[in-house]
């Protein structure tokens, strides 16, 4: 676990209980058909966080003050607001998601928990130190494993699991073309990139002032962050497809049908029993408190870079104000939405088309840019397989994208 840092936290915080109702509905409507994307995406995700991390570390700045500096204002406030959307409507429904599973573990009214679980993750981002709230996110991280044992509760048809990843088939259909589509935006996230760029940075800062740090990346080679990252994205896949797994395993042979983890998790009681039901719920509880500090804190970097505004988990509250007000109100405008009579499902389908139009542009800029040995140096300029990867994704995700507003038209 000293090894691991950022790049694990990160991959953790794609798994948000807005993913995991992704994850689940997908098990429960396809079965095992697409457990294979779990394994497709790595690579992928790999190439693509490690160039952000490298960013950070090496520039010493921000992903989206980076992206300013180098292509302008204009490319930096699009992705700006756009971003802003996303990840206030993704604090939205993982509020939501919380609180839904709270309510099934105590039974009290999902609605009496959205305030108290919002305060208690601005005041952990706050009051605790960098260090302190590293180490924290690092830890629970652990509270994910729970879905790799509920994967194995529910019994699954191995050699039925072990056809449908060698041998995937794929059916080009407008439904099973959504399911991917959703998958996939669900796996590679534009706030992934802006947060592992800034902690990276934070690492810096803490060796630079002679603090102690978790993992004291900057002084160590690019292969010991590229071992954080890539740790972070297969684990964040090795739990996507439990979650596949488990619910194709138990809903998806019993005929139900879900829109939500929460939905799931009730829906698992009867089939799997009260043990795979809890940690079902614990997992979506401890999962959304990775996710919506990381939400948060990708709105809250950029931001205040782009404002010149002192910035970092490390500074006190009285010398990043605008920084902790930002963060702070990322939050509460997500309370808002959770309580609004709007489902945050919906609202986080419509904001992911935003981001199907979002995602490929930053990931060129990022492609183009790690690639250019003039800005990155020779030790740290991509590699055949970050390149490879990084144009992959951008193609991946960019049909995605399209295939996404398609669907929506259509």
């Amino acid at each position: 676990m000293k090894s691991l840092g950022p790049g694990l936290v990160t991959g953790a915080s794609d798994n948000d209980p807005a993913g995991i109702s992704t994850y689940a509905v997908t098990g429960a409507s396809t079965g095992y058909s697409f457990l294979w994307l779990a394994f497709f995406s790595i690579p992928l995700m790999i190439a693509t966080q490690d160039m952000a991390a490298r960013i950070g570390a090496k520039c010493e700045t921000g992903l989206g003050k980076f992206i300013g500096d180098t292509y302008g204002r204009k490319w930096f406030l699009l992705m700006l607001a756009a971003l802003i959307i996303m990840n206030i409507t993704t604090i939205g429904a993982d509020l939501a998601g919380i609180a839904a599973a709270l309510q099934l573990i105590t039974g009290i009214h999902f609605r009496w928990f959205i305030l108290p679980v919002s305060l208690l993750i601005i005041a952990i981002q706050i009051f605790w130190s960098y260090r302190v709230f590293a180490r924290y996110m690092k830890y629970l991280t652990l509270i994910l494993f729970a879905y790799v044992i509920d994967g194995f509760l529910a019994k699954p048809d191995w050699g039925t699991v072990l056809k449908n990843i060698i041998l995937p088939h794929i059916t080009w259909s407008r439904g099973s073309l959504a399911v991917m589509v959703g998958l996939l935006g669900t796996t590679i996230s534009p706030y992934m990139l802006f947060w592992q760029a800034s902690q990276e940075l934070e690492e810096v800062k803490q060796e630079k002032n002679g603090k102690k740090t978790e993992s004291a990346f900057s002084v160590k080679s690019n292969s010991v962050r590229l071992f954080d990252t890539a740790v972070g994205m297969i684990y964040s896949n090795i739990v996507a497809f439990f979650i596949i797994l488990s619910s194709a395993a138990t809903l998806n042979r019993h005929g139900i049908t879900i829109q939500t983890a929460s939905d799931a998790a009730s829906a698992l009681r009867p089939i799997a029993g009260d043990f795979a039901y809890v940690l079902f719920a614990v997992g979506i509880i401890g999962s959304g408190l990775i996710a919506i500090p990381v939400l948060a804190g990708s709105t809250a970097y950029p931001l205040s870079e782009w404002r010149g505004c002192p910035e970092g988990l490390d500074q006190p509250v009285n010398r990043a104000k605008c920084f902790y007000t930002i963060l702070t109100a990322s939050v509460l405008v997500g309370v808002l939405i959770a309580y609004l009579p709007i489902n945050p499902i919906d609202a986080l389908f419509y904001s992911q088309v935003l981001m199907g139009l979002l995602t490929p542009v930053v990931l060129t800029m990022l492609v183009l840019v790690t690639s250019n040995k003039e800005i990155m140096g020779a030790e740290d300029v991509n590699k055949p397989f970050f390149s490879i990867f990084g144009w992959i994704s951008v193609f991946i995700i960019a049909v995605s994208g399209a295939a996404l507003i398609w669907t929506l038209v259509t």
